[in-house]
């Protein structure tokens, strides 16, 4: 698989252009090798949290947050 996808949808119907507000990555893809996802148990978690709360959470200043 490689990838796990999570869509908000309240009303029970999928928006027709969204993105997903949250992903999980297994594997490595093309041009996207920078977490070495394909050691055993690697993974990656992303999360549309919107603009101010990534700020908020991680600091532009924080060298882990770049």
């Amino acid at each position: 698989m490689g990838r796990f996808v999570f869509f908000y949808a309240p009303e029970g119907t999928m928006p027709e252009a969204t993105q997903p507000f949250a992903t999980i990555v297994t594997r490595n893809y093309p041009g996207d090798d920078q977490s070495d996802l394909d050691r055993p148990g690697a993974f990656r978690v992303n999360i549309a949290a919107g603009n101010a709360a990534f700020v908020e959470v991680c600091p532009l200043s924080a060298p882990a947050c770049v």
